[in-house]
């Protein structure tokens, strides 16, 4: 089973686990963990405006399934940013 462990959430541990070794799940993962935690452990610098526009994206849509569709497209987004900033 995994879950939260210290100050850090269960995708930061998922992600040490499965030994994911693309710097962009890395980078997700992290920032996912500040937002969760809100304890700034990565002080990833996209976490505060993703925050931001992730409860915005809950205000919106008041199903679920917009919610979830909206949210995996904008992550999607963030990971394509990070996949060819390398």
């Amino acid at each position: 089973m995994f879950t939260r462990g210290g100050n850090l959430s269960t995708i930061v541990i998922l992600a040490r686990h499965f030994r994911l070794a693309q710097p962009t799940l890395r980078n997700l993962a992290e920032i996912v963990n500040d937002i969760d935690l809100k304890d700034d452990e990565f002080a990833r610098p996209e976490s505060l405006g993703l925050d931001r526009l992730i409860v915005g994206i809950a205000m919106r849509h008041h199903d679920e399934a917009g919610r979830l569709s909206e949210t995996a497209a904008t992550f999607d987004s963030l990971h394509e940013c990070f996949r060819r900033k390398r």
